[in-house]
């Protein structure tokens, strides 16, 4: 797979067929045609680079709206998987046309591998923040750099860059203290991990093993997977008996989830996460950690 895949990043022009409209399109033709000339010339890197940071930008807002939502933490991961999947398969049926079915078929162990990951770690995102907070939860999940490049080294052997060695600890260190402000004794009651923050350690170990598997198998577009995984959660949830009842208040940002940011930023930072060493994609997903608690404050 390469960068120009993604659903999301057709739309911005990277196809070569994306200018070749009518007449009246022929300005936003040249537009897509200059855009995608620029960012071929990005490295490899480069372009993981700005997919990634873009992406997580998009999910700053992830943790404010979660908590905007008054209903159950599993209604809102019901609601939160099951939007993002309905959302994520019309982009890759835009995208993919008749071949849709031959990507899902093309996955594999190793993309369902990832998309049972993805979904798994988006519902105990929830779960997470509805029992601690923000800043607990990222906090903990910037360790994810750390076990990705543990993992790179012990599992697959890959060297890992000293700069990455370098920055990690400077990078948690600095989100420490960033988002000092907003940690609390986990679980209210002094331990030194709840619940909350159990879950939060269990999810950046399963994201470092699942951008692992990624980076090693970017040969395979994980789109279709992640949308399975999420799709897969969300079904889990409804036949277990989920309340599927929202507060009047929790449409809203439930949609603003579901439909805008997270389809986007998971489209961005799936692609960018096969570009990128695994350790490298953990290390930029700190700006979430360092922004996301000062949102929701």
């Amino acid at each position: 797979m390469t960068a120009l895949s993604s659903p999301l990043l057709s739309g911005v022009g990277l196809r070569s067929a994306g200018g070749s409209g009518g007449g009246g399109g022929g300005g936003g033709g040249a537009a897509g045609k200059a855009v995608g000339s620029s960012l071929c010339e990005l490295s490899e890197h480069q372009r993981g680079l700005l997919w990634m940071t873009s992406g997580v930008l998009l999910m700053v807002p992830d943790g404010t709206l979660i908590k905007l939502i008054r209903a159950s933490g599993e209604t809102a991961a019901l609601w939160r998987l099951g939007l993002t999947s309905i959302t994520l398969a019309l982009m890759q049926l835009a995208q993919y046309g008749r071949k849709f079915p031959a990507m899902i078929y093309g996955l594999g162990p190793w993309g369902l591998t990832v998309g049972l990951l993805a979904g798994f770690n988006n519902m105990l995102f929830i779960i997470a923040i509805k029992l601690t907070t923000v800043a607990n939860v990222l906090l903990i999940i910037a360790t994810g750099s750390f076990w990705a490049a543990l993992l790179c080294r012990l599992v697959l052997g890959s060297e890992i860059r000293l700069r990455t060695w370098i920055a990690m600890p400077f990078v948690f260190v600095g989100v420490a203290v960033t988002v000092s402000a907003g940690l609390s004794a986990a679980g209210g009651g002094g331990h030194l991990l709840g619940a909350g923050e159990v879950i939060a350690l269990a999810m950046a170990v399963l994201g470092a093993v699942r951008r692992t598997i990624m980076r090693f198998h970017s040969g395979i577009d994980m789109l279709p997977a992640v949308l399975l995984g999420n799709l897969f959660f969300a079904g889990c949830l409804l036949m277990r008996g989920t309340d599927t009842l929202l507060e009047p208040g929790d449409w809203l940002p439930v949609g603003l989830l579901g439909v805008v940011f997270l389809p986007a930023a998971i489209s961005l930072t799936t692609v960018g996460s096969q570009l990128l060493p695994s350790a490298e994609s953990c290390l930029i997903f700190c700006l979430e950690t360092v922004f996301s608690p000062v949102m929701a404050a």
